[in-house]
């Protein structure tokens, strides 16, 4: 293949032929509902892969969708596909994050070496498939009460300036106020209930989605500022002192 080759096909999306989602397996939801989401996606890539169908970011949602709808589901709507939560879940396998997974939503993706000793250990874990689908109104949905609110609220911690700062090594310099806002979207007087229940929820979305950065600044967090997260009583004075304090180093 020639350069010029080599560039258009990084340029220009991959065709692909449309899947049948009746020719695809679908799994009884008890047979994946203790499997993450990391892994599940790794099958789907891996069987499209096996199957020779391209892994563009189309045949990956429908594929998601049928095989294990009652995670990659919209909410209340378990009939249709969630294209953004199955889009987290390709970022978060990417070389950036997980490292499980290469490629580009425009030219595809493909599993490296360890994305698919992922995808084998995941198989062995399922189930045997079904031929049909279950009725919508039939599908188990997963963690509803959390789901879109909690794993957008990740989404966002990743981006703040406190977790960046927190990356850089700099954390002892993040003032209260900005970090209880930014990590839990809390103001930092909310209750102490409403900090523990918060910072619980995101901690589990982030276990589950293996997110280790995020784990270990929701760690810290809990370790070096507990009243932020309901925890020691924190005092309004701590709070004061760490707000003068990092305003007096800019």
């Amino acid at each position: 293949m020639n350069q010029r080759t080599t560039r258009q096909s990084q340029e220009f999306p991959m065709v692909a032929e449309t899947l049948d989602p009746a020719k695809l397996p679908s799994y009884q939801y008890e047979s994946y509902s203790e499997i993450g989401l990391n892994d599940l996606l790794t099958h789907v890539v891996h069987f499209l892969e096996g199957h020779k169908q391209a892994a563009t970011f189309e045949n990956i949602t429908v594929a998601a969708h049928r095989m294990f709808p009652g995670k990659f589901s919209l909410v209340g709507y378990p009939q249709f596909p969630d294209a953004t939560r199955i889009q987290l879940v390709i970022l978060h396998l990417g070389p950036k994050y997980v490292g499980w997974l290469e490629g580009k939503k425009k030219t595809g993706y493909y599993l490296n070496a360890r994305g698919r000793e992922a995808a084998k250990a995941a198989s062995l874990r399922l189930g045997a498939s079904q031929s049909g689908s279950d009725p919508a109104s039939e599908i188990t949905q997963d963690n509803l009460a959390n789901r879109t609110a909690v794993e957008t609220r990740i989404a966002r911690l990743r981006n703040s300036t406190s977790f960046k700062q927190f990356a850089a090594g700099d954390g002892q310099n993040i003032d209260d106020v900005t970090l209880s806002w930014e990590a839990f979207g809390l103001f930092i007087t909310a209750d102490g209930l409403t900090k523990a229940e918060t910072h619980r929820q995101l901690l589990e979305v982030a276990r589950r989605q293996r997110d280790r950065d995020v784990e270990q600044f929701l760690n810290w967090v809990s370790r070096e500022r507990p009243y932020l997260v309901g925890r020691g009583g924190g005092s309004q004075a701590q709070t004061k002192r760490r707000n003068v304090k990092g305003r007096n180093r800019r």
